[in-house]
């Protein structure tokens, strides 16, 4: 059987930099008469989906969350 590598760093965090990757690779190439309305929207609703990634994963420490909320229950 092959040794498959894992992926470097938080796979999910990984595939939402591709996402923003390719929305902004889009949009760049778009008429001009949407850049500034439909495509910085959606530029900025990829940006907030990574943002969110990391805040997520920020915020998890060691089976709980910051504020003293435990994910065990």
């Amino acid at each position: 059987m092959k040794n498959i590598a894992k992926p470097k760093g938080f796979e999910l965090a990984a595939q939402a930099k591709l996402l923003l990757r390719e929305v902004l690779k889009l949009t760049s190439k778009g008429p001009k008469k949407y850049r500034f309305s439909l495509f910085q929207k959606m530029e900025t609703l990829a940006l907030d989906i990574l943002q969110d990634i990391y805040e997520a994963n920020n915020s998890y420490v060691a089976g709980s969350v910051r504020g003293g909320f435990s994910l065990n229950g």
